[in-house]
């Protein structure tokens, strides 16, 4: 009796250990494997503990227990009480960058590349993450878009991508067939106005639209966003429910059906763990730094792809009668910086001022990186938030560099590792 006593608790723990290593490996699950350790210990051990069972029994509890607290402590922050659920991802906020708690980076990231709302500087900041932590970048066999899965450069098996950063349009089924399993999706919005004028001279200006080079040129916005029903009769285009077309929303919906977009929203909401905002840009960051387990460094950035314009300031009428013509990109910005908005309420004091140092950061960065001045680099001393290190003319470089060609760059590399 004894002997079977002692063979079922040794292998109940074993299970537990098990489930607690598993959760290790896949830190995307990792809360919901170390609530099934905790199930398992709370329905099975922890009662063993209150019987009158063999001495060398509650001994090999004992042990197991302090082992896998061992691993607990020195592996991940179990103290923060912030935890977000999102679709299959749960993941908890890094509450510390060095020393005990930090967590372990999430490498496998699928970011949907918004058109005009920064996220050819958001693609720059994946693309060296991938590059400095040696990271599968999956691209196009072509251009900078990937419409689907046939497109996309071949790897060697059994190599997986672990980093998605090129514009498409959102669906899940075809995110999901991209990446491993335990991938997570970010995304960013801007403010719909802010947006459609910074696209309207990009897209006119640079690529030569047809539809916006027939826009009279005075009054431009102004003509674009009194009469759409003479420039921009499109339901989707570059300048009119531009971000709705790249979440994949259709075009059924109407301004009137509020529950149906609100319904649509939430279902993407389930699938996205981070959608950032433009406007909040820096908070952002440091959340999304936060949740993924990464350094400081790696999502520091200088502005890209920015088409300078005549600053434009719409009329109360012009800007109610462009969100009832863009009235899916006013609704996904509306409820995404919402949950944002929500997010960073839970947010403590350290949080903040780690905000704050980021900005300081970024403006040293900038004023390195423009200056004509051949220094060695910069050197960011350690903080509660950092560990010590170094910026470059060549990090300048790098995160200056262009997407097309930034890309290229990252093809070549792309060959030469699966050549």
């Amino acid at each position: 009796m004894l002997v079977s006593t002692n063979f079922h608790t040794f292998f109940k723990i074993i299970c537990c250990t098990i489930v607690l290593c598993v959760g290790m490996l896949f830190t995307t699950n990792w809360t919901r494997e170390s609530g099934m350790c905790q199930h398992i210990s709370m329905q099975y051990i922890r009662p063993l503990k209150t019987r009158a069972v063999a001495r060398e029994d509650h001994e090999i509890f004992e042990d197991t227990r302090k082992a896998l607290m061992s691993v607990n402590k020195s592996s991940f922050n179990l103290d923060s009480p912030q935890t977000f659920s999102t679709g299959n991802n749960s993941l908890t906020i890094n509450q510390t960058a060095t020393g005990e708690g930090k967590k372990p980076k999430i490498t496998h990231i699928a970011f949907l590349k918004v058109h005009k709302a920064s996220s050819t500087t958001m693609q720059n900041i994946f693309f060296r993450f991938g590059l400095k932590n040696n990271l599968n970048i999956l691209l196009p066999k072509r251009g900078n878009y990937l419409q689907k899965k046939a497109d996309q450069m071949p790897i060697k098996r059994p190599n997986h991508y672990d980093v998605f950063a090129i514009h498409t349009i959102y669906h899940k089924s075809f995110f999901d067939s991209l990446l491993p399993v335990d991938a997570v999706k970010i995304a960013i919005v801007r403010e719909p106005i802010d947006r459609m004028i910074s696209a309207a001279y990009y897209y006119r200006d640079v690529w030569h639209k047809p539809y916006l080079t027939r826009v009279p040129r005075a009054g431009f916005i102004h003509n674009l966003v009194k009469y759409p029903e003479k420039y921009e009769p499109s339901f989707f285009s570059d300048t009119r429910n531009a971000m709705a077309r790249d979440f994949g929303l259709p075009n059924k919906f109407k301004p009137t059906d509020t529950q149906g977009v609100q319904n649509y929203l939430q279902h993407l909401n389930s699938q996205f763990l981070l959608v950032l905002s433009v406007e909040k840009i820096d908070e952002s960051l440091v959340l999304m730094k936060r949740l993924l387990g990464w350094e400081l460094k790696e999502i520091l950035y200088v502005t890209k792809n920015k088409h300078k314009h005549t600053p434009i300031v719409l009329s109360a009428y012009e800007k109610s009668k462009f969100r009832k013509t863009s009235f899916l990109d006013f609704k996904i910005y509306d409820y995404f910086t919402n949950v944002l908005d929500e997010k960073l309420n839970k947010m403590q004091e350290d949080f903040w001022k780690e905000v704050n140092y980021l900005k300081t950061i970024l403006k040293r960065l900038n004023v390195f990186c423009s200056s004509n001045n051949q220094s060695l680099g910069i050197v960011i001393a350690k903080t509660n938030w950092n560990d010590q290190f170094s910026i470059y003319k060549n990090d300048c470089k790098l995160m200056s560099t262009n997407e097309l060609s930034f890309i290229a760059k990252l093809r070549a590399r792309h060959r030469q590792r699966n050549s």
